[in-house]
């Protein structure tokens, strides 16, 4: 049937050459919908979070360029492999600093941290652009067997292929780089002190943190408590602390993603169209 509407050899040449381009425009146009739609995808996550989460009168965080965040070096993750500065380079870093055996700040932040997590790993994001990392405030009780059955218990999630390092070392290691290199002054307190420090809170009206499920605390019953280490940390693609954050197992969510927009400058998000700050992000 083609060949009676072609009239000649040219004709056909020129069909089939004008089909292909078609399909390799139509191609180009996939490609550039599919992106277009994992940004609004994030974009949406973004303001639905923000939505439910943050107060209509509060005051966002602003970002500002701090100091390089603390070398990483003599560090496993809980997989017990090695992981360095260099491993971190090139992404947004969600820091935080948990205790494997806690059953106040750590399951809870990382139970908030979750939504967040699963969002960017469903838009292609996670481990190539954002990563997250924690640092063992514990690492005298605790080590990779440990950590690696919180992630399993706590976060759900297979703790050999997470997009989530959690590092320890040696405790003197893990002290300076938490409490010189970021500020995070933990420190390790009985129960019975920690009765005491709970009571005088409640008295004030200062106490936030209900007691949450961690399995491994059952298991383990330790007769202390780690304090002081609920804070998170935005580190920028070229190693800049950009954000500290107290009270951090009460984050939004919403308002990590504005800093992930806006350190990663993406198209079309909240802080995307902001100048650049001097020097490079």
């Amino acid at each position: 049937m083609l060949e009676s509407v072609f009239k000649s050899e040219a004709d056909r040449q020129g069909f089939w050459y004008s089909a292909g381009i078609g399909v390799f425009v139509g191609l180009l146009i996939g490609a550039a919908l599919t992106s277009i739609v994992g940004i609004l995808r994030v974009h949406k996550a973004y303001e639905a979070a923000s939505a439910s989460r943050q107060p209509a009168n509060s005051t966002p965080i602003a970002l500002h360029r701090g100091p390089l965040a603390p070398i990483v070096q003599g560090f496993v993750d809980q997989n017990g492999r090695p992981v360095s500065t260099h491993d971190l380079l090139g992404k947004v870093r969600i820091v935080t600093f948990l205790s494997p055996l806690g059953d106040r700040y750590s399951p809870l932040l990382v139970s908030n941290l979750m939504n967040l997590y699963q969002e960017l790993k469903d838009d292609g994001m996670l481990g190539k652009q954002v990563t997250f990392v924690s640092y063992n405030v514990d690492p005298a009780h605790t080590g990779p067997a440990q950590m690696a059955d919180f992630f399993q218990q706590i976060a759900g999630i297979d703790p050999h292929t997470a997009d989530w390092h959690f590092l320890t070392a040696q405790p003197s290691a893990v002290r300076k780089l938490v409490t010189e290199g970021y500020g995070v002054h933990y420190r390790q307190i009985s129960a019975a002190e920690y009765a005491k420090l709970s009571a005088r809170q409640r008295a004030d009206g200062e106490y936030l943190y209900a007691k949450a499920v961690n399995p491994l605390a059952a298991q383990y019953k330790p007769d202390y408590h780690i304090i002081g280490h609920d804070e998170l940390v935005v580190v920028g693609p070229r190693d800049h602390v950009w954000a500290r954050i107290p009270d951090a197992s009460t984050v939004s969510n919403g308002e990590l993603m504005r800093f992930i927009a806006t350190l990663l400058k993406l198209p079309g998000m909240p802080g995307a169209d902001q100048p650049q700050p001097a020097g490079a992000l």
